[in-house]
């Protein structure tokens, strides 16, 4: 298992010596998105601060007097080109770095990515052990902050459970986005299913496929029991080679806000589990606030304690296939109780939920709303 704690980048060490001899303070940011316009050590003036571009990903920002001295300035410029031309890229930089890109990108670009090629750059050459499946790891919360762990604490708690389940795979941390830490892992087949090759394919696939999500549970599990860590997992397509590992990140990431849509209270999601998923990614902003006034513009209430007694409700019906004494059972109510919100549900919305039409109505309104609310 591959375990790898992405830095800054390389230019620590280099920059670190460079401010000590220089006397100027320094500090390495991250690109929000890729800056492939600058070179290496072309300067620019952000407010007070003076800044170095370093790479696409990295740029540094000098404080200190001596940071305004032309002199001082050329030197680092000069200093930074010598480092940059030595500089290995490394596969691992590479992968973390296409994960904040798409993780930032709006869902309309997110979708327009999801069948992508993209090669990795010359000298790049990943040892994932291929074919596999990329895993988008979400850590939200947990009580183990509550308990007084910092970040790497939980971060070292988490690659810990993830090492010992997938001795074949690999994880690395991206920086924190929306206050969620974010794992990327690659599970490959060795960990999945063990080689046999009298079995025909397309059953070693769908066992393949199975399994995963059992082993995404079994460690979501095991890190809210173990490591008092919450967190979900979003499985992308499978990776069968090198020019599928783009694809294979980015359906993990549109699976991630696929669930947070669809399934929000499920700690695994899968891409290709639910075609929903692939309609509401195409689905232009346009069109889905359109359709969420035609819908609201016949519910008479905004009460929120009706909002959520209608989802709840619609849940259970779904989940029981409309079936009401079913979904009585699964939402702990009588038959009765049910049936009278299901008759408030009528009179404050003029829908039905007992009617496929109107039920499917409301729950693609329900998360194509969830859809338009997420980041």
């Amino acid at each position: 298992m591959k375990s790898e704690e992405i830095p800054a980048s390389g230019w620590a060490s280099p920059l670190g010596q460079l401010a000590s001899q220089l006397d100027v303070d320094v500090r390495i940011e991250r690109y929000e998105f890729p800056e492939r316009r600058r070179q290496s050590g072309d300067w620019w003036k952000n407010k007070e601060h003076w800044c170095v571009h370093l790479d696409h990903r990295h740029y540094a920002r000098m404080d200190g007097a001596a940071a305004n001295n032309p002199w001082v300035q050329r030197t680092i410029s000069w200093s930074l080109s010598l480092v940059s031309q030595n500089q290995v890229i490394r596969w691992q930089d590479v992968l973390v770095e296409w994960t904040v890109e798409l993780f930032r990108m709006d869902r309309e670009d997110l979708f327009g990515r999801l069948r992508h090629v993209q090669s990795l750059p010359i000298g790049a050459n990943p040892t994932l052990k291929l074919p596999g499946y990329f895993v988008c790891l979400s850590v939200a919360g947990s009580r183990a902050k509550a308990k007084g762990y910092q970040d790497a604490d939980v971060r070292s708690l988490v690659t810990e459970v993830v090492e010992a389940l997938l001795p074949q795979g690999w994880i690395a941390w991206t920086p924190e986005m929306n206050g969620e830490s974010i794992a990327l892992l690659f599970v490959s087949a060795e960990d999945i299913t063990p080689q046999n090759e009298d079995e025909d394919e397309s059953t070693d696939a769908d066992t393949a496929l199975d399994t995963i999500y059992l082993m995404m549970r079994q460690l979501t599990e095991s890190l809210a029991a173990d490591a008092m860590v919450s967190c979900k997992a979003a499985v992308g397509r499978p990776v069968l080679r090198e020019q599928g590992i783009y694809s294979g990140i980015a359906t993990a990431i549109a699976s991630k806000r696929g669930g947070e849509w669809l399934s929000p209270s499920e700690s695994v999601v899968g891409w290709g589990t639910d075609p929903v998923e692939t309609l509401l990614l195409a689905l232009p902003l346009e069109g889905a606030d359109s359709f969420i006034e035609v819908v609201n513009h016949r519910v008479e209430t905004s009460d929120p304690h009706f909002v959520q007694e209608l989802h709840d409700t619609l849940e259970g019906l779904i989940d029981a296939n409309l079936n009401v004494s079913e979904a009585a059972r699964l939402l702990y109510l009588h038959r009765n109780t049910l049936m009278n919100r299901i008759e408030k549900i009528r009179q404050q919305t003029g829908y039905d939920v007992r009617s496929f039409r109107d039920a499917m109505t409301l729950w693609l309104a329900s998360a194509v709303e969830r859809m338009t609310q997420c980041p």
